[in-house]
């Protein structure tokens, strides 16, 4: 069983592939089918290794031989499945391969150089990926040593393709190519599906049965709310029609009979339905020549929640543990189905417009969406619970700041969706005797903000100390003063948010978000 997102399935489909996995290499700009080699390659080499001009009398004799093709129609696994054997060169170390249409490789990579200098543009990509993981990328990592069968899937019918090959020794590099062109299909006839049913409906999710006719080869799938097909013009199958046309390379093809699974019984999950929604299904079959079918369509209604009334909060409380560290605890009435909540220093929600409810939701909305955006689900809570915002630890990375104001925001919503009575605590962290009404917020300015250029901080109290910590948590400035201003020069900063914590001789705290153009 399979989830689909919301809307068009879309999955931008590249040039050849480097193994088990899709890349781009540099000068790709079309789109091709996707293709898969089944063994892992393996290693790459320092790019010093790899070159064609450094060449030395004693240069072994370096190459590889691709041969016995062979391929069968396997749409199960998205087309034409190829397979042929590779076979090294006696002095041959080890070889990499990518493929693509025969056209496109042509224009691509017109000299073996273009292709060498591809992989290797590539590479360098992937060294700094490792690097950044605190890893090293070594030759086992990428090429393959030892010569075999390869396969690769999900080929067009009758389409002529380039394999290219790049194998090396210590001393030089030679490209191989080899044409091939595919089998025709046997699925010409009339696509459909055979079976289409909509299963399971509840509030928040539905399942879609497809089993398709001996004719399909493989199909899409565009499902979203009436009013979302409505305002893009999709009404009629015609008009699905011409948008598969117009975006079907970048779109999932589907070639297994399955049920998928259309929401989430988790009403706060990215994936749910809205609850008393009218949605629509359109499955578009091709047979194996990539002509369509005529587009099937289902329609269900979503059911209402039973919890429909206001949620709301019974108690929201928070607890300062420590100096670096406080709990907070969250009760629910009874028509509360999932909660979200996050917290912040008073000073920044108070310099971003965060601090009244109109703000603080609409940064509320930006983090769940930004979670969804990088394929998980922002943290939501559907029984109440007492949470641990930071750590007793003064050196973790969750530790609160000493003598410092925080706010947190609690927003409850209902069964239906529908955000309920939001909540606003304030509390403040041990350290130095400071409390909430003993804080000046407007002590300590920062601006202009944003900038491009420099920063001034002023203090009606002497500054005991400034450091500016990016989004990663590294301090990239720091500076002990006991000024009451300081200038700060950011104009070799790179572009984004920072945040400037400002410690006074008095023992307070602050901290302000400030962005650099």
């Amino acid at each position: 069983m399979k989830k689909l997102t919301l809307f068009a399935l879309v999955l931008s489909m590249t040039f050849g592939v480097f193994a088990q996995r899709q890349v781009v290499l540099p000068k790709q700009e079309k789109q091709t089918p996707k293709m898969e080699i089944t063994k892992a390659v393996k290693g790459m080499i320092p790019a010093t290794t790899i070159s064609t001009t450094q060449k030395r009398s004693s240069v072994k004799a370096v190459g590889c031989t691709l041969g016995n093709f062979t391929d069968v129609e396997d749409w199960a696994n998205g087309g034409i499945t190829l397979s042929f054997d590779v076979t090294m060169g006696d002095e041959t170390k080890a070889y990499f391969l990518n493929a693509g249409l025969a056209d496109s490789v042509a224009e691509w990579y017109p000299e073996d150089q273009d292709f060498i200098d591809g992989v290797m543009g590539y590479y360098e990509q992937m060294k700094s990926l490792y690097e950044m993981f605190g890893m090293e990328l070594t030759e086992e990592d990428f090429f393959v040593f030892e010569g075999g069968t390869q396969s690769m899937k999900g080929l067009a019918p009758n389409t002529t393709y380039t394999i290219l090959a790049m194998c090396f020794n210590e001393t030089d590099t030679v490209v191989v190519r080899e044409n091939y062109t595919t089998g025709a299909t046997t699925l010409t006839g009339e696509a459909g599906m055979a079976t289409m049913n909509i299963l399971n409906v509840s509030a928040t999710n539905a399942f879609l049965q497809v089993v398709k006719n001996d004719q399909t080869a493989y199909y899409h799938v565009l499902f979203a709310e009436e009013d979302v097909f409505a305002a893009n013009n999709l009404t009629t199958s015609d008009d699905i029609l011409a948008y598969v046309e117009a975006n079907g390379s970048q779109m999932n093809k589907f070639t297994q009979d399955t049920t998928w699974e259309l929401g989430d019984d988790n009403l706060s999950s990215q994936y749910a339905l809205t609850p008393n929604t009218k949605y629509i299904v359109w499955v578009i079959p091709f047979n194996g020549n990539q002509e369509a079918g005529t587009p099937q369509s289902k329609e269900f209604t979503t059911t209402p929640s039973a919890l429909s009334g206001t949620a709301e909060f019974s108690e929201m409380n928070v607890t300062v543990l420590s100096e670096t560290n406080a709990e907070v605890e969250f009760q629910i009435n009874d028509q509360t189905a999932y909660y979200y909540f996050f917290f912040d220093p008073r000073d920044t929600l108070l310099a971003y417009d965060q601090y009244e409810l109109e703000g603080a939701l609409e940064w509320m909305n930006y983090l769940i969406s930004y979670y969804a955006q990088a394929g998980y689900t922002y943290p939501s809570y559907s029984e109440g619970t007492t949470e641990e915002l930071g750590d007793n630890d003064a050196t973790s990375q969750y530790a609160l700041e000493p003598g410092t104001a925080y706010v947190v925001w609690g927003f409850p919503y209902n069964g239906n969706k529908e955000l309920g009575t939001a909540k606003r605590v304030e509390f403040t962290t041990d350290g130095g005797q400071v409390s909430l009404k003993d804080i000046d917020f407007t002590a300590v300015n920062v601006y202009p903000n944003p900038t491009t250029d420099v920063i001034t901080v002023n203090s009606k109290n002497a500054i005991e100390n400034i450091e500016i910590v990016n989004t990663l948590g590294q301090v990239v400035y720091s500076n002990n003063t006991n000024q009451n201003n300081a200038i700060i020069n950011v104009a070799n900063f790179e572009k984004g948010n920072y945040f400037v914590k400002v410690k006074t001789v008095d023992n307070v705290t602050t901290t302000s978000k400030v962005v650099v153009k």
